[in-house]
């Protein structure tokens, strides 16, 4: 049904679960077109701002309180075009500043089992356009008995069990907020948060979004793996860490000042804490590690926007991750499609990287892809009070 400005609108929604993150999926129809509309009705959808996101369908955390407002494109160059949307969970914030790598293939799930393309057996490709960024996504979707497959022997790091595994290919997905692979066109920028400390070596990288990475040493006195239980369960380093990442904000042009980017900017950039890897029992040396720190806390796996960005970052040698990255990256000449192991607290993630270092000082990146599993996990209508 059309939407409508009637209490106890009844919306049709699906939530699906897509790599480490699990949102809400919603035909466009079905949501205000007006941005403070659409915003104030997303908010009520999800229950936010509550810590508890009780009287609503989000799920307490910033990588379950996410919305793809998803609808088939006029363009034949295009199957399905969607919205991203981070909802804040104890802030009043929906930021559609970015995209969402876990959730894409949700996307392309999404309109298959609705029936907005046709699907091939065994594989069928889903052209996608992120409305937020502009740019293109290809999804291929695995396909058993004209539908989209519910099983497989894929598997996710920090997803329980086995999965079907779609195949994602972000297409030019370079300066993808900010129109620069480099968007300070420095590998390397320094940001003070306080008179009373040094400043802050920093490498922003846009690729599907800004990503601003420093050394965990730097941050935290103890370089060595820190899961995201320590992080947030120290407010104090939390605060200096949305201090940092407000600071990127700043520089990018993204927020006024450190102090309002919670505000004017609460997801972008998000904040890569990196270091040289251990070894990974059983997978050898990863090539990168990262813990990231996303709506303002430590992340539990590793958003695959930032996954994207580091696999580029460490790539460019004089970029801080460059220069912690994996003896193999750092020696070796990078190949036109380089796979880049990148360890987060879940585990490990591959990324393949097409670069061409040919386009002058800033490499282009033709494309970064990786796989993800996903599922339906409820086809049903949300009852959202509105007008709120």
């Amino acid at each position: 049904m059309p939407f409508e400005n009637s209490p106890g609108l009844g919306v049709p929604v699906s939530l699906i679960r897509a790599g480490t993150s699990k949102g809400v999926f919603v035909d466009a129809q079905h949501v205000p077109t007006a941005p403070a509309e659409r915003d104030a009705f997303l908010l009520r959808l999800m229950g936010s701002p509550d810590p508890m996101q009780l009287d609503g369908l989000g799920g307490t955390h910033s990588s379950t309180s996410k919305v793809m407002i998803v609808t088939p494109s006029q363009d034949p160059a295009c199957d399905v075009e969607y919205t991203f949307a981070q909802i804040g969970v104890d802030k009043r914030t929906v930021d559609v500043a970015g995209n969402c790598g876990n959730l894409t293939p949700g996307v392309a799930l999404f309109a298959a089992s609705r029936g907005w393309c046709d699907l091939v057996e065994p594989v069928t490709e889903v052209r996608l356009r992120n409305v937020n960024t502009g740019r293109s996504v290809e999804v291929a979707v695995p396909v058993e008995a004209e539908a989209p497959r519910t099983t497989g022997d894929v598997r996710n790091d920090g997803v329980p069990g086995t999965g079907p595994g779609f195949l994602i290919r972000f297409l030019d997905p370079a300066g993808a907020v900010t129109g620069r692979v480099l968007p300070t066109r420095h590998l390397v920028d320094q940001v003070r948060v306080s008179p009373d400390l040094p400043a802050l070596q920093v490498t922003l990288v846009d690729v599907s979004g800004p990503t601003m990475f420093a050394r965990l040493g730097d941050v935290i006195a103890e370089p060595h793996p820190v899961s995201p239980e320590v992080i947030n369960g120290d407010p104090r380093l939390l605060i200096l860490l949305e201090q940092i990442r407000g600071a990127g904000a700043t520089l990018l042009g993204l927020a006024d000042d450190a102090e309002s980017a919670a505000a004017q900017s609460p997801a972008l950039p998000r904040l890569a804490l990196i270091r040289n890897p251990d070894p990974a029992p059983g997978n050898g040396r990863p090539d990168i590690s990262v813990v990231t720190i996303s709506g303002q806390r430590a992340h539990h796996a590793c958003p695959l926007t930032v996954a994207q960005a580091t696999a580029v970052a460490a790539l460019l040698r004089g970029s801080i991750p460059g220069d912690l990255s994996s003896p193999r990256l750092r020696t070796a000449a990078v190949e036109v499609d380089d796979i880049v192991q990148i360890a987060h607290p879940k585990g490990i993630v591959d990324i393949t990287v097409h670069l061409d270092r040919r386009d002058g000082p800033e490499p282009r990146v033709r494309s970064v892809s990786y796989e993800r599993t996903a599922r339906v996990l409820l086809d049903g209508v949300a009852y959202v009070p509105w007008p709120s």
